[in-house]
């Protein structure tokens, strides 16, 4: 149990005391943008899950990551180097100069593995 009454007051917490991050909100079955915004991207993001295989990150959240990653990656800002997602359950944060991704809302702060695949990594379509 958290010392929180509900998952939304746990995530105001949390917005409220980390200013700094970069924070997405988008819902899992948001539809996925057709490319970056920054330009065409062609990677993939995955993170490591308990039944010991990589699972994609929904394509609304693939876009997002991958803007934010590339906005870190030219700028190599400490500051950008989170970023937080939203699911219908949970708030994550991604962090890109570790390659993590950290619940921040369970009591645990499980931290799993994440990657990020480009084209030549993914082989041909």
């Amino acid at each position: 149990r958290t010392p929180y009454e509900t998952r939304d007051e746990a995530n105001k917490e949390l917005q409220e005391t980390a200013p700094s991050l970069l924070s997405i909100t988008a819902a899992a079955s948001a539809p996925p943008a057709p490319t970056s915004v920054i330009g065409p991207s062609y990677h993939e993001w995955k993170y490591f899950d308990n039944d010991g295989s990589w699972k994609l990150y929904s394509p609304a959240h693939q876009t997002s990551l991958e803007n934010a990653f590339q906005l870190w990656d030219m700028t190599k800002n400490g500051k950008l180097s989170r970023v937080q997602i939203q699911t219908d359950e949970w708030t994550y944060e991604i962090q890109f100069d570790k390659m993590t991704q950290r619940n921040l809302v369970h009591p645990n702060h499980k931290e799993r593995k994440v990657m990020r695949l480009n084209a030549r990594q993914l082989g041909p379509s």
